[in-house]
């Protein structure tokens, strides 16, 4: 779909965000600021596929670039993540983004890094056993911002279903 390799890839994540629940995602981005692109499992790119669009708000925002996207559902959005420019091998500021608080309804995404180098365990990886966990039980993970009362980002992780194909 994207053009990219899965030997590249790092796992699917879904992203959930919540009206009235989750607060969005702050400004950032999917590369360190020291990175170097040639960096082992660096993310060189973002992909983003979005499962739903009944919901308000929750734009995917590029401040430094001004652009606010909404993409309908079943669509993709792919952004590099290093530059300047397609030679570029400095973490961007420019790839900063952030998705903006959901005012109604639920926002769903599919999200993937994929890195520059080759990294045929990336996209295979186990998810540390969680005890008590059950045969085809996702383990969610939550990411919270200091100060905030409300979870920001939650991703889906089940280890057991395979995300790749062959």
């Amino acid at each position: 779909m994207s053009g990219l390799h899965d030997t590249h890839a790092y796992s699917w994540q879904a992203l959930t965000y919540e009206a009235g629940r989750d607060g969005g995602y702050a400004d950032h981005t999917d590369c360190e600021h020291a990175a170097d692109l040639l960096g082992r499992g660096e993310r060189m790119a973002t992909l983003l596929v979005y499962l739903t669009d009944d919901f308000d708000g929750g734009e995917t925002e590029f401040p430094k670039l001004g652009l606010k996207v909404k993409p309908p559902v079943g669509s993709a959005l792919l952004f590099y993540n290093f530059g300047p420019g397609w030679g570029g091998r400095a973490c961007s500021a420019e790839a900063a983004h952030r998705s903006n608080r959901v005012t109604r309804g639920s926002k769903v995404v599919l999200q993937r890094w994929h890195s520059y180098q080759e990294q045929p365990f990336l996209a295979g990886r186990p998810i540390l056993s969680q005890r008590g966990r059950r045969p085809f039980q996702p383990v969610v993970s939550c990411d919270y911002v200091s100060g905030l009362r409300t979870n920001v980002s939650c991703r889906w992780y089940n280890s057991d279903v395979p995300w790749t194909t062959a």
